[in-house]
């Protein structure tokens, strides 16, 4: 069986060895390296995950509801659907929590 890139050990800058890891960043699992030597860290793209969900905690992501047909649609940015990896298709299901809040849930 192959490794995956995330599980090969990498030259760190001080020439110790970066070794692979998994981090806990602000609740997420994130793929890295850390180096036995210096302890320098390197994250991998899970990092894009955390970022981005750290930016629209906060103010939120401004949408507009859109009509189609009989239906009221509510589209995602591409920069959540990227973090997300959503794909259009994907089964969801959707929380209404009061009258002003709802949760949508993504079914993988």
């Amino acid at each position: 069986m192959s490794k995956t890139i995330y599980e090969d050990e990498l030259e760190c800058e001080c020439g110790g060895t970066m070794k692979p890891r998994l981090f806990n960043v602000e609740g997420f699992a994130v793929r890295g390296w850390q180096c036995e030597k210096c302890s320098r860290i390197d994250y991998s793209d899970d990092m894009n995950l955390v970022l981005t969900v750290k930016k629209f905690k906060k103010d939120g992501a401004s949408l507009k509801l859109r009509s189609v047909g009989d239906t009221i649609v509510v589209t995602i940015p591409k920069e959540i659907r990227d973090a997300l990896e959503l794909k259009a298709g994907e089964d969801v299901k959707m929380y209404p929590l009061s009258k002003k809040k709802i949760m949508v849930e993504i079914e993988k």
